[in-house]
């Protein structure tokens, strides 16, 4: 069988191993959301081996970029969840989401693309990705704000439905731009005005 394989992408000084990858990077320039493209890989308790692609220090948490979830990449991702106690994002070329849901002490679960949110904290204007559990806090480390339910000022659903978001809003012209983002022939992201 013959595999297709991915185009490598340059962005923003990263050689980035997919076009998928690289639109997540526009998202989170886009959204002002700060990360590390494969900054570090881990030998996991299991033995197996894991390089997660992005690194969200504001969350301390990983995004993952795939475009099928294989069962093998879902063991790896649960285990890096559970030996470094971090929550775990799978984004898939289509820009849609599965988020992690803390369900206890650093017992981060994936949930399904329903259930996972891309929220902006009220208090501190900052994006994070959440599963929904009921209420939730900010998980950027320098808030945790938390207000029940009404945490969120705007938010995107992970498997592309808005809600709470108007056409006019930073994170819809965000999932737009990253979108819509070529990168054939030299063009360039033009990520504001929006």
């Amino acid at each position: 069988m013959n595999e297709i394989k991915a185009i490598n992408t340059t962005y923003n000084g990263y050689k980035f191993r997919s076009r998928a990858e690289a639109r997540w990077a526009v998202l989170f320039d886009a959204l002002n959301i700060k990360y590390f493209y494969e900054p570090e890989g881990f030998e996991l308790s299991n033995g197996m081996f894991y390089l997660p692609d992005f690194y969200l220090p504001e969350t301390d948490s990983f995004f993952e970029v795939k475009g099928i979830l294989e069962e093998l990449d879902k063991q790896k991702i649960e285990q890096i969840s559970e030996d470094l106690k971090r929550a775990i994002t799978i984004g898939y070329p289509d820009m849609t989401f599965e988020a992690s849901s803390n369900y206890g002490e650093g017992d981060w679960m994936l949930t399904s693309k329903a259930e996972s949110w891309l929220c902006r904290c009220r208090k501190c204007g900052k994006y994070f990705f959440i599963g929904n559990q009921g209420s939730w806090a900010c998980t950027n480390t320098e808030c945790g704000f938390y207000d029940g339910d009404n945490t969120s000022a705007e938010t995107y659903f992970g498997d592309g439905d808005y809600w709470a978001v108007s056409t006019t809003s930073e994170i819809y012209k965000a999932f737009n731009t990253a979108k819509q983002a070529r990168f054939e022939h030299g063009e360039t992201v033009n990520l504001k005005p929006f």
